[in-house]
């Protein structure tokens, strides 16, 4: 009953004066359907890289979108918010603009996903009245469709690579074949023989091994080169591992939680102040051990790329980043992602320089 609702009331409030929608984005199980007109081809392009990059497995439909000049497009970061939350918690989630008014509309059967998309569609009112078309459901309600988030293609631009392969005739060598020139060589030999003519024994010759001549050796290059020592790393060479706070997510999505701004602004200060600039940064996302594992771990890459755009943002150099999964011990999804500061020369009073950081910790190098 519900699903009936939503596809009969989908746009009653918005196309009520059957007025095209300026740009409109709709997942559907056959793809991402465009509509509407953009100011330009690049900023189409990046538009479908935002829906793809939430739902790879889907291909990109052109539909009726034009490129216009004239076109005034919604601020595209805010954009991109929107659609990775309508893509992954809503089953044909739409989001289509007009002068006057906002519409959204889908599927799902959380209460936490509707406020979060009215939070992230507030930058894109801009004097708009929004229209809010989003169905809650019960999980059971909700269509079984199959998403596959792992592919970097759609499943409908993949090339078939099955070989059907044509029945030809086989070409055939000219001359004799060699099971045939062997029983003649010996007939001829037996005759050779019969005929006192000696004849000569055909029978396989072993391979002897080749010897290679060997240049002598002068008594300059008879002496002994005195031995190579390789000096071993001291002993007291010291690695700094310094943890810095972490980042939380939303639990199940790859949405920042609402306080995590001046977390990142913090972050990115230390990251520039001695003794910490210029050291390698790891990113280690946290997979937790219940769930679909493909999910889980393209929800940590996410979260991992979404911290080090933010930290570039932020004047950080993003040749510093490094990406390692982590696993958490707990069976729900926490939402973290931790920051380690890796200081791989030894500092003099670096406790003094780190101040409350974690203290560094002591790896003896085996001479």
């Amino acid at each position: 009953m519900a699903i009936t609702l939503f596809l009969a009331g989908g746009y009653s409030d918005a196309s009520s004066k059957d007025e095209p929608p300026q740009l409109s984005i709709r997942f559907t199980p056959k793809g991402i359907m465009f509509a509407g007109m953009v100011d330009s081809e690049e900023n189409a392009q990046l538009i479908a890289t935002f829906a793809k990059s939430v739902r790879p497995d889907l291909a990109i439909i052109k539909g009726e979108l034009t490129v216009s000049p004239e076109a005034h497009l919604p601020k595209l970061e805010d954009l991109k918010s929107v659609l990775e939350e309508l893509g992954l918690s809503t089953h044909e989630g739409m989001i289509a603009f007009w002068e006057d008014r906002v519409l959204i509309s889908g599927l799902t059967d959380s209460v936490i996903s509707v406020a979060a998309l009215k939070i992230l569609i507030e930058p894109l009112m801009e004097n708009r009245k929004l229209i809010n078309r989003v169905c809650i459901v019960s999980t059971d309600d909700l269509p079984n469709i199959k998403v596959d988030l792992t592919t970097l293609e759609s499943q409908a631009a993949l090339i078939d690579f099955e070989s059907h392969p044509t029945a030809e005739k086989t070409f055939a060598i000219p001359g004799l074949p060699l099971n045939k020139i062997y029983p003649a060589l010996v007939m001829m030999s037996d005759l050779s023989r019969i005929n006192r003519g000696g004849g000569t024994d055909i029978a396989p010759l072993r391979a002897r091994p080749l010897t290679v001549a060997q240049p002598r050796r002068s008594q300059a290059n008879q002496e002994i080169t005195p031995p190579r020592v390789i000096q071993a790393l001291p002993a007291d060479r010291i690695l700094h591992y310094v943890n810095l706070q972490s980042i939380r997510f939303s639990r199940n999505t790859a949405l920042l939680q609402a306080d995590q701004t001046k977390v990142f602004d913090s972050i990115a200060t230390r990251l520039q102040t001695p003794p910490l600039t210029g050291h390698p940064i790891t990113i280690s996302p946290m997979l937790c051990q219940g769930g679909a594992v493909t999910f889980n771990e393209y929800l940590c890459e996410k979260r991992a790329a979404r911290v080090k755009d933010m930290l570039t943002e932020r004047g950080v150099d993003s040749d510093l980043f490094s990406i390692r999964m982590g696993d958490s011990p707990a069976l729900f999804d926490s939402g973290e992602v931790r920051l380690q500061v890796t200081i791989p020369e030894s500092i003099e009073n670096v406790e003094e320089q780190v101040g409350d950081l974690e203290k560094p910790q002591k790896r003896n190098a085996s001479p």
